[in-house]
Parts: C-alpha cells; structure tokens; sequence
C-alpha cells in the first residue's frame, strides 16, 4: 500500500469514529447560500479537528499541520468530502467571525479573551 494509501485509510477511520455523536448533525450543512448555518457548531467541529492535528494538515508539522503532500491533502479532501462533513468555516466566505476566531487563533494563537 503506497503512502497516500496509508493516509487516506487514517483518514477515513478518523472520520469514521469522530463525525459521530454531537458532530453527526453537521453532515450536509452550510455551504453556499447556507454560511450562517449552524456557526457555533460547525466551529466546534473545527475545532475538535484541530485538536486532533486534522485542520492546516498541508503546513510544516513545526507549525502544526501534518507536513502532508498535495497527494495526501487531496486524498483528505476526497474522504472528507465522502463523509458529507460540514464544509470549512473558511470555504464558506470570509464572516467577520471567521477573522475574529479562526484567523486570530489558528495562525496568531491569540487567546480568546483577546479575540472577543
């Protein structure tokens, strides 16, 4: 099995065993034309990803990504995709919300008290 094979196969049981319970609900929602749905959910999601190393999986791994090739991001892309997950808070449009929580805690690592 080739390594994109291996990847794609982590990703999948992850997925698997994580969109389950308080995250099953976010399947097929927001999107285009549905941004606002379910922010705070969706967030949480993203959130729950993060901690588990499976958001910014494309970035070196001294910065918290994954160091994943294109191949394997793509190979992310795809299961995800299969899953019917909620898309990225930031594929769905630039809210101001978006730039206050995920922006100023992802690439600033900004507490929440400075973001509010």
């Amino acid at each position: 099995m080739s390594s994109v094979e291996e990847f794609r196969t982590e990703v999948r049981g992850w997925l698997r065993v994580h969109l389950t319970g308080e995250f099953a609900a976010l399947k097929g929602r927001g999107g285009p034309g549905r941004e606002h749905e379910a922010f705070a959910e969706r967030l949480a999601g993203e959130r729950h990803m993060a901690a588990h190393g499976w958001t910014c999986i494309g970035w070196p791994v001294e910065h918290g990504g994954r160091g994943a090739t294109p191949a394997e991001q793509i190979a992310f892309h795809e299961e995800y995709a299969r899953t019917d997950a909620a898309p990225s808070l930031l594929a769905d449009g630039a809210h101001d919300e978006i730039q206050r929580t995920l922006i100023a805690e992802r690439i600033l690592g900004l507490p929440k008290e400075v973001r509010a």
